[in-house]
């Protein structure tokens, strides 16, 4: 299967979860972070995040964002949508 990285504000998780699951049905390997368990208090903390999270769609072959409102304020989905464009990935889609 394809490994899919699902980028989207933690208000979206239970969408998301939808989502995710429906890609376990047909055996792909999405990546859903809902990563409230790392600190973003302190700026080695938002770097561990940041990088952990480069890492994570460098290993990736397809993206989805999910675009709601909260998803387009969000810091780390604005983040992560310009560093897969930076990247040059090319599998892309979005689900509004």
């Amino acid at each position: 299967g394809s490994w899919i990285f699902l980028s989207h504000s933690s208000r979206d998780i239970e969408k998301v979860r939808i989502i995710r699951n429906e890609f376990e049905k047909h055996k792909q390997n999405p990546l859903a972070f809902h990563l409230k368990c790392l600190r973003t208090d302190t700026q080695e903390g938002c770097k561990e995040l940041e990088d952990l999270i480069k890492r994570e769609i460098d290993a990736r072959d397809w993206f989805v964002f999910c675009e709601s409102e909260a998803a387009k304020k969000s810091t780390y989905v604005n983040m992560e949508k310009e560093y897969v464009l930076k990247r040059g990935k090319k599998k892309i889609r979005i689900l509004v």
